[in-house]
């Protein structure tokens, strides 16, 4: 009568750690699959970190110009001057 109720606790056991075994492979299958996901992410980050850098040098050397015209424009009185056809002179 007592091996009855000892089998089910084996069973029960048995069941348990099954379960555990399962729930560690996913969770390790899960954790491998973040990781790549987090590298990409990373990499994905670096490639944008550096595509803004240039953005704003490009924006800054933009601005450069323009400013630089504004200041000559407005400070100095300076324009643009008129269209001018070169001739070449050759002797």
């Amino acid at each position: 009568m007592k091996t009855a109720p000892r089998m089910t606790w084996i069973a029960l056991a048995a069941v348990v750690v099954f379960a555990n075994a399962l729930g560690v492979v996913y969770s390790a299958a899960r954790n491998r699959e973040l990781f790549m996901q987090k590298t990409h992410l990373g990499n994905q980050h670096d490639h944008l970190v550096v595509l803004r850098g240039q953005l704003a040098l490009e924006e800054w050397t933009l601005a450069a110009h323009a400013r630089i015209a504004h200041l000559a424009a407005t400070k100095l009185g300076m324009q643009e001057p008129d269209k001018v056809k070169i001739v070449e002179v050759r002797q």
